[in-house]
């Protein structure tokens, strides 16, 4: 067989999965090459054995083959020689960095990841990247990965369950070994997170979680939170009190209002549940003014910046916070003590929660995909009282 082919087929295969470039390629001899079935059943054999090395005629890009070329030695000498093998002279060593830097030699390691069949790439698929939660959370999850040598590809739901389904797809075609990800308010259906595990790659649910889908999930109890807030309103008296929350199927937030009712009901305290738009800032600025025809002197907020938006709001309207309504937030982010008066919240631990995620995962991608971990990882929470809900005193 000549060393030069016109065309040949390369198939760079991870997971059953392939691609094929067509490409001229130079010096490659193909001893055997047998296929299983047909393609689309992802079932073959390949087998390439390189014989000499020229390089592709379309690509100008210096190789290890052009270092070894010019010292005089193997290409196998040249790879071990760049990797660090300890079994290779330090002087080789040397000569073949220099020699490497002299001709602008790059290393090239998605393709290596590949042949490995791993890219050390963990994708993440978060709501919104200007939540101070996810922020805290992405800054635990990648000094996580990154300490294990993994890198992260972020990216945004933007609350679209069809943009949740693409990013997943994108993921999926970038390789990666594994996936982080909070569901969006509106995901019901959750059949594009099955698909991932179909692929054999392990998936990690934080904060937002489906019960329907059997998988590592990582969380706090978001009924005894909410429980815990109930109480600390009624203990300062309150008894006209609202749950301010936004209208969706996933746990997070219905097992918030379902610990925080069951707890108004002991108290014989009939629970006002407003849903909100979002959880931003307007939103709450905009709960301020439907709460005035009938003013409460509680409110539990989903979020901090929500609960910062009600406090200005309310205080635009002569609504005094504490002394007239107790306001309450969560997740204990950095707005909670810039607001006046400062916030009562839950400290909700998401550089922790960033950790033990990124954690689960590097546990389940070292296991190669052999079984689906299904667990819950309960964080502990913590009620911060601050002024914005003194309401007795």
């Amino acid at each position: 067989m000549n060393n030069t082919h016109e065309q040949t087929y390369i198939l760079l295969i991870n997971r059953y999965k392939f691609y094929v470039s067509t490409q001229k390629v130079s010096a490659l001899s193909i001893q055997k090459i047998y296929f299983c079935n047909r393609l689309q059943k992802r079932k073959f054999f390949i087998y390439i054995y390189e014989k000499q090395h020229k390089r592709h005629m379309n690509n100008n890009e210096v190789t290890i083959y052009d270092i070894a070329k010019k010292l005089g030695i193997s290409a196998s000498t040249v790879s071990r020689a760049l990797a660090g093998n300890k079994l290779i002279k330090k002087a080789t060593v040397d000569r073949v960095r220099q020699c490497a830097e002299e001709l602008g030699y790059r290393s090239n390691p998605f393709a290596s990841n590949l042949r490995r069949g791993a890219t050390n790439t963990i994708g993440v698929v978060v709501h919104r990247l200007d939540s101070p939660f996810v922020s805290s959370f992405l800054m635990g999850a990648e000094q996580t990965a990154n300490a294990k040598g993994y890198n992260l590809m972020i990216l945004q739901s933007f609350e679209d369950v069809e943009k949740e389904k693409a990013n997943l797809k994108t993921l999926l075609d970038k390789r990666v070994d594994g996936i982080i990800a909070a569901i969006t308010r509106n995901t019901n259906n959750v059949d594009h997170f099955k698909n991932v595990q179909s692929f054999n790659i392990p998936l990690v649910l934080f904060d937002r979680v489906s019960e329907k889908i059997d998988c590592q999930k990582v969380v706090i109890n978001n009924y005894a939170a909410a429980a815990e807030v109930a109480q600390h309103l009624i203990s300062q008296g309150c008894h006209n009190i609202v749950n301010a929350t936004i209208n969706t199927p996933i746990s997070t937030y219905t097992e918030r209002t379902k610990g925080f009712s069951d707890t108004l009901k002991k108290s014989k305290i009939q629970l006002r549940t407003i849903y909100m738009d979002n959880l931003d800032f307007e939103s709450g600025q905009k709960l301020a003014t439907e709460l005035k025809q009938n003013m409460p002197d509680g409110v539990f907020c989903p979020n901090d910046i929500s609960a910062c938006g009600l406090i200005v709001g309310l205080q635009q309207i002569g609504i005094k916070v504490p002394e007239d309504v107790a306001v309450i937030g969560f997740n204990n982010s950095n707005v909670s003590q810039v607001i006046t008066p400062n916030l009562t919240t839950i400290e909700y631990p998401a550089y922790e929660l960033g950790v033990t995620a990124a954690n689960s995962l590097l546990e389940a991608i070292s296991l190669k995909g052999s079984n689906i971990i299904n667990r819950t990882i309960t964080l502990q929470h913590k009620l911060i009282i601050r002024k914005s809900s003194i309401h007795n005193k």
